[in-house]
């Protein structure tokens, strides 16, 4: 099974509890929307919970230590997505939005908020 081996990740780094069935995974794979994130500790596009899980692992060693809440609530946008007011910046149709921790992702818009309005957050956590 594809998730097997984030459920392990995620065990190791304390995110999940032990009650988490392969129903629960198979479930969040049917929910998971892509993005991309940007870090000094790891990147790239984030197609299911395998990716976000290397994530987490590159971000539980020494020196880098992050949980996922902490590295949601810090990660913002690139561009504003899915919000149009004067002067917010506006991404194009189909675009896959890009979090990360550069200077660079200066949107208010954070992966926490982003997670929430696609129901990914309890996914992610």
């Amino acid at each position: 099974m594809t998730f097997s081996v984030s459920y392990d990740i995620f065990r190791a780094v304390g995110n999940f509890s032990n009650s988490l069935t392969e129903e629960c995974i198979v479930e969040e794979k049917k929910k998971f929307v892509p993005f991309h994130f940007e870090g000094n500790q790891a990147w790239g596009k984030i197609q299911s919970l395998d990716d976000w899980a290397r994530v987490l692992l590159a971000y539980s060693k020494p020196g880098a230590r992050r949980t996922s809440a902490e590295l949601m609530s810090l990660a913002r946008a690139t561009f504003e997505t899915g919000e149009v007011e004067n002067g917010t910046r506006v991404a194009p149709l189909g675009y896959i939005p890009n979090f990360g921790l550069y200077q660079e992702h200066d949107a208010s818009l954070t992966l926490e908020v982003w997670a929430k309005k696609n129901g990914m957050f309890e996914v992610l956590s």
